[in-house]
């Protein structure tokens, strides 16, 4: 007879495979040791490199549109002439001292008009002592002249045209202290009127404000020069007059 042999049972140690987790977007293997902390720092990364990638475009895109902006151009002067103005009968200028709270900076701007139409080479401008004699002889203020007026200024002091207005507002720096110092800035009210001696007329009129902090205004100077501008009035009031004489070159 044969014997039954006893049935032997094999054991074989079976190791432990990685979990796999089927939630993710890809199949990752995650061991099972793994806590919570694992889980947290790996999708933080995957959520930033994602979203470091979703900043490309948006960054290429900024770039373009910034390539394709229109640059900034100077701010316009705003002045007009009127209708009955004639060039050609225009060759002497008579600078009447501007009217403004502010006496310095009315008298500095005064002074300024003049030699910017001067230096436009078109145009005579009388003598600032005589005009400032006149003016005192006559006891003139405002900027509103009679007919009667205009026709004896221009005739005494034989000019084709009389420039006068005022300063409506001028703002200080004040403050030694850059974070308290305010920008300067202008406000003007100019107009000149021919000596017609029929019927005096106004042929050219201005009504603007320049502030120096203002970015069209700063495109009047060179990038090395906005500084000085945004702390000196002076500087301010010979670039707005240069501007204003730009109208001029009729």
């Amino acid at each position: 007879m044969l014997e039954a042999k006893p049935s032997v049972k094999i054991l074989a140690t079976i190791p432990k495979l990685p979990i796999l987790d089927n939630t993710a977007k890809f199949k990752i293997f995650i061991p099972e040791t793994t806590g919570y902390n694992f889980y947290l720092m790996f999708f933080t990364y995957i959520f930033q490199f994602i979203a470091c990638l979703g900043s490309v475009p948006l960054f290429l895109l900024l770039l373009v549109l910034n390539g394709c902006q229109a640059p900034l151009k100077n701010k316009p002067v705003n002045s007009g002439q009127s209708v009955f103005f004639s060039p050609d009968r225009i060759r002497t200028i008579a600078v009447i001292p501007l009217n403004g709270t502010n006496a310095k900076r009315a008298k500095e701007m005064t002074r300024e008009l003049t030699v910017q139409i001067l230096q436009l080479n078109r145009f005579e401008v009388v003598d600032q002592y005589k005009v400032a004699t006149l003016v005192e002889d006559e006891g003139l203020e405002g900027i509103d002249l009679s007919d009667t007026l205009v026709k004896n200024i221009s005739s005494k002091l034989k000019a084709d045209a009389i420039l006068l207005g005022e300063i409506t507002f001028f703002q200080e720096p004040e403050s030694p202290y850059p974070i308290l110092r305010k920008s300067p800035l202008i406000a003007l009210s100019l107009r000149i009127v021919t000596s017609d001696p029929t019927e005096p007329k106004t042929i050219w009129s201005l009504n603007d404000t320049f502030d120096s902090k203002d970015r069209q205004v700063k495109q009047y100077v060179s990038r090395s020069e906005r500084g000085k501008l945004a702390k000196d009035p002076s500087f301010l009031i010979h670039i707005v007059s240069k501007e204003i004489a730009k109208t001029f070159s009729f």
